[in-house]
């Protein structure tokens, strides 16, 4: 199996955006949809560099289910690092991946299990920042890293150029449609060493890389949680090409951190797996591991930019989704509200919409900046289901100020398996 070469063991981000001049923080009313824990390494692939290295993320049928069947991308929250951002060729420095929107192939996966991206999907939406003739943008030069480490910026996208929802990216989101994110690498002919296209001013040759990935391979690396559904420990929901032939898929331990996100509220369930990293925001929100002893809880995350100052409630059910979605309090409803779990949800997850950093912090006042309203986390008990027994939950939010009508998110679904 091909696999990536890992290089370098941490990153050091600065933060970056790309949004239209002097726009105000977050003009689109961005909400995030992360599905990961946090990053901590860049991968690098070919050396030289090859176009057709890719890697992709997917947002699974689980959580891209909405009452319009459509959810909008706006923004596109991505990380590039460089080992040379000061060589300059032709006004420019490094350079921006292109990436590809689609739907999950139908083929058979090249790794039983593995959700891979239809490259011939005709409703695909490739994005791209410009030829690479090698470089198409200029990031602020950080200089050299210390030795073992390497530079990179974070960068917010705003899909829309500042003009807001109706102008990003629509997609399926039926609940039974997966949404892959595939980014390409740079290309052709950089090099981690000196004979590459662009310079070695620190020693590393000149490599622009974009996949940052939350893992476990280094040291103090945060790593993932979700249950390994598949098994033989590998995700669903991630994985890799080298010249253009698939043959990784991540690790249940690991995610690419890019992430999308939404014009309308989003909803992702922040889970405790009892393994010693708390709450957390990654994969085993959707496929969670029940831990045999105390320390698991739920919980939930709610993202809604335009709701801040208002009131949110988050409620889940056994029963599945419906089929169409009720009135309610000018929203829609996907899910039964005579089901017992939905009222005392409702009882447990309420609160204030607040502007918050996208680590979940104090706010930065920039466009990284989130509405949010997070659950307080409901313990479970130990062992809360029978080793091989599964049961999935279902979950929505809603935020609501006063004299408007209700935001509703999307439906998302976790699965507990014992």
């Amino acid at each position: 199996m091909l696999r990536r070469v890992l290089t370098c063991v941490a990153a050091c981000l600065a933060g970056s955006a790309l949004h239209a001049q002097g726009a105000p923080p977050n003009p689109s009313n961005e909400n995030d949809l992360q599905l990961h824990n946090g990053p901590d390494t860049f991968f690098f692939y070919s050396d030289p560099s090859d176009p057709t290295d890719f890697f992709w993320k997917v947002w699974p049928k689980e959580v891209m289910r909405s009452c319009t069947g459509t959810m909008e991308i706006i923004g596109l929250h991505i990380s590039l690092a460089d080992t040379d951002f000061s060589t300059i060729i032709g006004a420019n420095n490094t350079v921006l991946p292109d990436m590809f929107f689609s739907k999950s192939s139908a083929a058979p996966p090249a790794n039983p299990g593995n959700i891979e991206p239809d490259q011939n999907d005709p409703n695909g939406t490739l994005i791209s920042f410009g030829p690479q003739s090698p470089n198409n943008v200029f990031l602020t030069d950080p200089g050299c890293p210390p030795v073992g480490y390497i530079y990179g910026f974070d960068l917010d996208v705003d899909l829309s150029g500042g003009t807001g929802p109706g102008n990003g990216i629509t997609v399926v989101a039926n609940g039974a449609t997966n949404t892959v994110f595939t980014t390409f690498l740079a290309g052709p002919g950089f090099s981690l060493g000196p004979n590459g296209v662009g310079g070695n001013a620190c020693g590393q040759g000149d490599y622009p890389t974009s996949d940052l990935h939350s893992t476990d391979q280094v040291a103090g690396g945060k790593g993932e949680e979700q249950f390994d559904f598949i098994g033989g420990g590998y995700s669903a929901f991630g994985g890799f090409a080298v010249g253009g032939v698939l043959g990784g898929t991540d690790l249940v331990t690991e995610v690419a951190c890019n992430y999308l996100e939404f014009s309308g509220s989003t909803l992702a369930m922040n889970m405790n797996s009892g393994l010693g990293q708390g709450v957390t925001e990654g994969l085993h929100g959707i496929h969670y591991n029940c831990p045999p002893g105390p320390g698991g809880s739920i919980g939930a995350r709610l993202y809604d930019w335009a709701q801040i100052g208002g009131n949110a409630v988050v409620t889940g059910t056994l029963t599945p989704p419906l089929g169409s979605c009720l009135n309610f309090k000018g929203g829609k409803l996907g899910l039964l509200p005579t089901d017992p779990l939905f009222n005392v949800l409702l009882g447990f997850w309420s609160g204030p919409v607040t502007q918050k950093s996208d680590t979940h912090g104090l706010p930065t006042f920039s466009v990284f900046d989130n509405g949010e309203f997070a659950t307080v986390s409901l313990p479970l008990p130990g062992q809360v289901l029978p080793l091989g027994a599964s049961v999935g939950l279902h979950f929505q939010g809603f935020t609501k100020k006063p004299g408007q009508p209700a935001h509703g998110t999307q439906v998302t679904t976790l699965i507990l398996h014992g």
